[in-house]
């Protein structure tokens, strides 16, 4: 339904776009002739439906707005909890997903050196017993701080003065 609301409000009819139309292909080619590499092209319809419409909530890495960076505001704010999708219900204990979500903002860790190696993560999957640090900020991280917010409208007038001498 909402899909089809979606195609509706973008031109679209009510059946939804093939991922891409194999007529669509686009052969990129060599100097002797012969092909390489086949480019899909996606239609306008087919890409605003996969990532609904465009919404934020699928974009990575706009200043705080991916799922990454949602994880990150709601694990600070003490509201990690918030993140466990209701459709996962009874089959699992909401301490595990909690354990995967705080290994999965250790490996995203701005600084490399403070992430997790695979082997490590792999040994904080399979054992509960191991205690995992506190994550520190994500990589590209970008939310204003308060002052930030405050501009100064003041200017600055800087002034060259060059006085040319003669030998």
């Amino acid at each position: 339904m909402k899909q089809e609301k979606l195609l509706r409000e973008i031109g679209g009819n009510a059946t939804p776009p093939p991922a891409y139309d194999s007529s669509s292909q686009v052969k990129m080619g060599t100097k002797g002739g012969q092909t390489n590499h086949d480019m899909h092209i996606f239609s306008f319809g087919s890409i605003a439906t996969a990532t609904d419409n465009f919404s934020s909530v699928n974009k990575l890495g706009e200043g705080g707005y991916g799922p990454v960076y949602k994880a990150w505001q709601l694990w600070i704010e003490g509201r990690a909890s918030e993140l466990i999708d209701p459709i996962l219900g009874g089959s699992c204990s909401p301490n595990e997903v909690l354990r995967c979500i705080h290994i999965g903002l250790l490996c995203v860790q701005e600084k490399a050196a403070d992430r997790p190696s695979m082997l490590d993560v792999v040994s904080f999957l399979s054992s509960e017993i191991i205690q995992l640090a506190q994550p520190n900020q994500p990589a590209f991280f970008n939310v204003k701080e308060p002052d930030v917010l405050h501009v100064n409208h003041d200017s600055l007038n800087v002034v060259t003065i060059s006085d040319v001498n003669g030998r």
